[in-house]
């Protein structure tokens, strides 16, 4: 009974060994000579089981780095295992494998044996090798940083937009680069990140390493199982200072509007009223909010015949219309005729 138990697990042991996705083979220690090989392991050499049984992996020319075997060997001798070991290994054509390779020292007969395992990650080094190089070349400023509010890892634009190198910036919290008046709100927003909640449009200022800061719009996601995020900021300085002088450029209208003496009015090309200043208002008898949206026939429409063939060719031809006299009547003197320069 203990006989056939013996053989009974041997053979489960021989079927798992062989049945097994994975590349399994077993080698002798010192020499690396390979004693038994599943056909997974003979897939990633592309070699026959008479290629590679009872030949070392120095005569297969496995190996893409010798020198990694050796330090890998010390290991084994000091620890008796490795595990989840990246290699590059060697199939009969020349072409190369990327495998994560475990192995442990077992004894087998007396004789000090190696039993590897070898996972092909060929096709996730190559993914991993794509994502590198889109992380590096966009144009955006693309980033992994951490739930400690550091940043992990940087491409490219950010040296651009920014002059830090990549170094400077994974070495210091992220607020040490963010302008101390937006601090409040990007601690807020890091909050709504940390229960899991993405970010899109989220702005604040940046400090370059020449001391100027940049206007940074943020598309934030949140990695909760690794506490990090991936985020995507983009340079909008140039849109923001746009949009300050067309700020400051509107306010200098409006205030012009307000204060000037003269009627002041803006017409859209229907001739509807847009913006007017009170003094047009008091000469018309209508509130300002009681013009918006409504044509000259409407507010003044005695004064329309006249006004309206001059402002519509004000529009067909670009030129201007100066020094010319109207005459009309208006809602707050109806019967009083009243003239306009």
């Amino acid at each position: 009974p203990a006989e056939q138990s013996l053989r009974e697990n041997e053979e489960r042991f021989s079927k798992i060994f062989q049945c097994s996705p994975m590349g399994l083979a077993l080698s002798t220690v010192n020499e690396g000579r390979y004693l038994d090989a599943n056909q997974a392991f003979l897939n990633l050499l592309q070699r026959s089981r008479a290629e590679v049984i009872g030949h070392t992996a120095a005569e297969l020319d496995i190996w893409d780095n010798p020198e990694q075997r050796a330090g890998i060997m010390t290991t084994l001798d000091e620890q008796g295992a490795v595990h989840n070991v990246e290699l590059l290994i060697r199939g009969r054509l020349g072409q190369t494998s990327a495998i994560l390779w475990s192995a442990e020292k077992v004894v087998i007969a007396g004789t000090s044996c190696l039993l590897g395992l070898s996972m092909d990650i060929t096709r996730r080094k190559q993914a991993e090798g794509e994502r590198d190089r889109l992380f590096n070349l966009s144009l955006d400023m693309l980033c992994v940083a951490g739930f400690d509010g550091r940043l992990q890892q940087v491409n490219p634009a950010w040296t651009e937009c920014l002059g830090w190198t990549a170094e400077e910036l994974t070495s210091r919290p992220m607020l040490d680069f963010i302008l101390p008046e937006d601090h409040a709100a990007t601690r807020r927003i890091r909050e709504t990140i940390y229960q899991d909640m993405p970010v899109r449009g989220f702005e604040n200022r940046y400090r370059c390493k020449d001391g100027s800061y940049r206007w940074l719009s943020w598309t934030v996601h949140p990695l909760m199982q690794s506490r990090q995020v991936f985020s995507v900021a983009r340079d909008i300085t140039e849109r923001k200072q746009a949009e300050e002088s067309l700020f400051a450029s509107e306010q200098r209208l409006n205030a012009f509007f307000t204060s000037a003496p003269a009627g002041l009015v803006l017409l859209d090309k229907q001739l509807r009223y847009v913006q007017l200043n009170e003094t047009v208002a008091k000469i018309n008898g209508l509130p300002m909010k009681d013009h918006l949206g409504k044509t000259i026939r409407e507010i003044l429409p005695k004064v329309a015949p006249v006004a309206e063939p001059l402002l519509q060719r004000v529009l067909a031809t670009g030129e201007p219309v100066l020094n010319v006299e109207l005459s009309g009547e208006t809602p707050s003197q109806p019967g009083v005729l009243r003239h306009w320069m």
